[in-house]
């Protein structure tokens, strides 16, 4: 495991590991506001690109990154 900063609008989401469940607006907000006021706490697990991409896949942290850019 290495550690990578890596724009988080350069990252892919990968739909075979996307969320099962919605979350509710209410989250989303006070997600955006905890990392505007401290930043990520957990950064979001990413992978490299297998298809011949050399981006990332973000393997978990979908919302944190979504999050993220909106900030």
């Amino acid at each position: 495991m290495q550690i990578v900063k890596v724009d988080p609008r350069a990252l892919v989401e990968n739909p075979d590991r996307m969320r099962r469940t919605q979350s509710s607006p209410q989250a989303d907000v006070l997600l955006l506001a905890t990392i505007r006021a401290v930043g990520i706490i957990q950064p979001p697990i990413v992978s490299p690109q297998r298809d011949g991409g050399n981006g990332w896949v973000i393997d978990a942290g979908h919302r944190r990154v979504a999050q993220a850019i909106a900030a």
